[in-house]
Order: C-alpha cells, then sequence, then structure tokens
C-alpha cells in the first residue's frame, strides 16, 4: 500500500470516526440541518486536521494508544474561547496540541490552561488552524479550549482538536 492511499484511508476513518460527534453537536444558530449536509462541514475539518498529523508523524509525534484525546464542536464566531476537554499531561513529555476548523473558519485559535487556570501555551496566529508543542513542568491535568475568531461571513464553524505525543 503506498503512502499517499493510507494517509486517504486515515483520513477518511478519521472523518467517518468524528461524524457521530458532529451529530450531537448541532445546536441553535447552525448554518444547515444534519438533513442538508452538515457532515460535509465535518468532513473539512477532520481533512485539515489529518494533515496536521501527518505533519506531527513526520515530526515523531503520535497518537496515544486508548487514551481519550479528540474534541470538537459546532462554534459560532466570537472571542469567547470554549473548553472541549481535559487531559493529563506528564511532565517533561513533549505534546503537540492541534485544532482545526472547516472551510469557512478563516482563525482557529488553542490554549493551554492549568487548573488554576493560568494560560500555559496559546496559538492565536490567523489561520483556519492552530498547532501548540507543550512540554509541561509537573504532571497535571490541563484544559484544552479554542475559539473561532474569525469566519467567513461570521458563520459558525465545526472545530475539532486532538493532542499527540513524543
Amino acid at each position: 500500500m503506498n503512502r499517499g492511499s493510507s494517509l486517504s484511508r486515515l483520513r477518511l476513518a478519521f472523518a467517518l470516526g468524528v461524524c457521530v460527534a458532529a451529530l450531537m453537536v448541532t445546536g441553535a444558530g447552525n448554518r444547515a440541518t444534519a438533513q442538508q449536509g452538515q457532515g460535509k462541514y465535518v468532513v473539512q475539518a477532520t481533512e485539515r486536521l489529518a494533515n496536521l498529523i501527518g505533519k506531527g508523524n513526520a515530526d515523531k509525534y503520535k497518537l496515544t494508544t486508548n487514551r481519550f484525546s479528540l474534541g470538537g464542536g459546532w462554534l459560532n464566531q466570537g472571542t469567547k474561547w470554549e473548553s472541549l476537554f481535559s487531559i493529563t499531561l506528564e511532565a517533561g513529555k513533549q505534546y503537540r496540541l492541534l485544532a482545526a476548523g472547516d472551510n469557512d473558519a478563516e482563525d482557529v485559535d488553542l490554549q493551554i490552561l492549568d487548573p488554576a487556570g493560568t494560560v500555559m501555551k496559546k496559538d492565536v496566529k490567523r489561520d483556519p488552524t492552530a498547532v501548540v508543542d507543550f512540554t509541561p513542568a509537573k504532571t497535571l491535568r490541563y484544559l484544552i479550549q479554542v475559539r473561532v475568531f474569525a469566519s467567513i461571513k461570521n458563520r459558525p464553524s465545526f472545530t475539532v482538536a486532538t493532542v499527540m505525543a513524543k
């Protein structure tokens, strides 16, 4: 099997796995109903995320086996940070946190907070994806937050995030 075929299968499997989550996060203000094809936004975001995961793999980061490390949601554009999940990160271990929005997202941001609410590290550059490399000094349960700071015509965006480790 060639590398391109493997990456395509990874993207498809990842997108299909997240589709279930997308059906549970529909809410007020959606620009499309599930019957009108909301799943296409999940595919767009997960394709972007799959590209980031491939780059992480090239840098020796991997998704962790048998450990939750994925969250997502249908987010409105704005300055408000949304909490996706908390995860225990081990002191001294290298992590890469990734976030990606659908094709309407113009600026997706990601930040990591310690239990006291202190921002440990963040990516707030103008990009539809966010990447944060983080090596915690202490083993703690950290909160992962994202926001869609800008989007085309102020549309909501399906946004998904994950954690990889070396």
